[in-house]
């Protein structure tokens, strides 16, 4: 068998091993949960920035207008 494929067999216990295990389950829950976490964090982040780059173009449009 060549190297590669030894090596490839190996890996794939190791991933079975995981897969079958409690831990491994645990592991994916809390992996997938802080990844909807993250998703959310950063979709929030996105909409405040847009709004806090509407609200400072705002102010910058008043002072603007004012010193003119």
């Amino acid at each position: 068998m060549p190297a590669l494929m030894k090596k490839y067999a190996g890996l794939r216990r190791q991933v079975d091993a995981f897969s079958e295990s409690e831990s491994g389950t645990t592991f994916m829950e809390y992996t997938m949960i802080i990844a909807l976490l993250s998703i959310a964090t950063l979709a929030f982040f996105g909409q405040a920035i847009d709004t806090m780059k509407a609200v400072f173009t705002d102010i910058s449009d008043k002072v603007d207008t004012a010193a003119s």
